[in-house]
């Protein structure tokens, strides 16, 4: 009897190859270090045209991440908390603000 793809038994559908966790980290780490040579080459971050780039992604990111807060009822139920207890927070910017930061570390 001939053997094909591994079937899962839950779903009785093949099996797909996982890619190997070390080897996706690595491509990342490649393609970040990619950009940001490109970035720097192009001294984007320093040009007038580049600080507007960065503003509009900015604004964008923002946007969705306050979007994105807004349909999860975990991050609703946190903003309820804040507000109930005075504080009035900017999730958008600040989840923005650490992202940027993150990013500007070097690794």
């Amino acid at each position: 009897m001939e053997r094909g793809a591994p079937v899962s038994p839950m779903t009785m559908r093949p099996k797909r190859a996982r890619p190997d966790p070390e080897v996706l980290a690595q491509k990342a780490l490649e393609d970040e270090a990619t950009l940001r040579q490109k970035a720097d080459d192009m001294d984007l971050v320093f040009s007038e045209h580049g600080q507007k780039t960065i503003t509009l992604i900015t604004g964008k990111l923002e946007k969705r991440v306050a979007q994105l807060i807004r349909e999860d009822p975990e991050a609703l139920a946190y903003g309820k908390i804040l507000t109930e207890l005075g504080h009035k927070v900017n999730s958008a910017r600040k989840a923005v603000d650490e992202l940027y930061r993150k990013y500007l570390t070097p690794k």
